[in-house]
């Protein structure tokens, strides 16, 4: 469910105290034992009255922050507490693509949930636009805002919330530009490794598909494409590339039957994610072009469906647990005032299977078998 804008639900006054304090001892290194300001005190700091000030100590009570709400000065039982608490956010439109490719979103936060039980985290996901963030970080109380899948247009917001204190990560996506701490996997490896396993086949003539180009994952892969396609000193047919910005099966399928229409067929594909390659795949084998006699796929990602449809795919294997994993302990290390890597690249694998083949080309020439 989403988020209601700022304007429509403020954030309770008591809330508002609470998350106060919160960030007053985190950022203050309050220990156990040290005291807070008198309720008097917070009253008038925030001009408002002492009942709504004790329903904010109440609820720190609670959740093990701070004692002594019972006419007894107030001090801090566990500071981590303060510390310990993360939202995950991703928007409403990627929200409607895990259900379809539900195996990246599902790995991710699988990661994110692994790495916040091992460290004792309190995580809440939220579907939510990029603007309403910081309405979701009061909401919450958290201390530190995992971003997921942020698109370019994005990064402003993010910006804005860092410049104010809040401690951001970005995965996946690398955003060094914009000085956002982020993560993503090595994508320049992973398409240099499929570019490699291509060209040793014998194909130069290597097309790419790539369907969200405003998302920093899927455009960076373009930038590895061409900077692989430069290193082996292959032409770059704009007739072989597909780009648009689609988000559903039918609107993945409809834009390439429309463009394979029209299209220079290369003699091999890479595809920017597994549902680009299922939808590619489809069209071609409509059109009755044979994979991979006619035309090899090479596919970014490898859900288990990737080693079971015909034919099975080769693949670019992300490790995406680890990049979960990786983000959670880079935020709680900014949380914690640490110095983490502007950007971070996981390794990537790459696994061959029966959706490539050297051309027919190649295979053609004498001496060949």
């Amino acid at each position: 469910m989403g988020v209601r804008k700022s304007d429509e639900r403020p954030l309770p006054l008591y809330k508002q105290i609470k998350n106060d304090i919160l960030q007053q001892i985190a950022t203050e290194g309050l220990a156990a034992g040290d005291t807070l300001p008198t309720r008097m005190e917070l009253a008038t700091k925030y001009n408002t009255a002492r009942a709504t000030v004790d329903r904010a100590l109440q609820e720190l009570s609670r959740e093990g922050v701070v004692s002594g709400t019972n006419g007894k000065r107030t001090t801090v039982v566990s500071p981590n507490a303060a510390l310990m608490r993360i939202v995950v956010v991703w928007k409403p439109t990627d929200a409607r693509l895990s259900r379809k490719s539900g195996e990246f979103f599902g790995d991710l936060t699988s990661g994110i949930e692994q790495a916040c039980a091992d460290l004792q985290l309190e995580v809440h996901f939220r579907t939510a636009e990029t603007d309403d963030c910081e309405q979701v970080m009061q909401e919450t109380g958290a201390r530190g805002l995992l971003a997921l899948r942020p698109q370019y247009s994005d990064c402003v917001v993010l910006e804005h919330l860092r410049d104010k204190g809040i401690a951001v990560v970005a995965v996946p996506g690398i955003l060094e530009e914009h000085k956002l701490p982020s993560l993503s996997s090595d994508n320049f490896m992973g398409i240099r490794q499929a570019v490699d396993h291509l060209v040793e086949l014998g194909h130069h003539s290597i097309g790419y598909v790539s369907l969200q180009a405003t998302v920093p994952d899927q455009f960076e892969r373009i930038q590895a494409w061409f900077s692989a396609m430069q290193q082996h000193h292959l032409p770059i047919n704009p007739g072989t590339v597909c780009l648009a910005h689609e988000n559903t099966d039918e609107s993945y399928v409809q834009v390439l039957k429309d463009w394979c229409s029209n299209a220079t067929m290369p003699t091999a594909f890479i595809a920017g994610d597994f549902l680009m390659a299922l939808s590619l795949l489809n069209v071609l084998q409509e059109a009755g072009i044979r994979v991979p006699e006619d035309i090899s796929i090479v596919c970014y990602d490898d859900p288990p469906a990737a080693a079971h449809v015909a034919p099975p795919l080769t693949v670019v294997r992300q490790s995406i647990p680890t990049l979960g994993q990786r983000a959670v302990e880079n935020l709680v290390a900014l949380i914690k005032g640490q110095a983490v890597p502007a950007s971070e690249r996981i390794p990537t694998e790459f696994i061959v299977r029966k959706s490539t083949a050297r051309p027919l080309a190649v295979l053609a020439e004498p001496g060949e078998k």
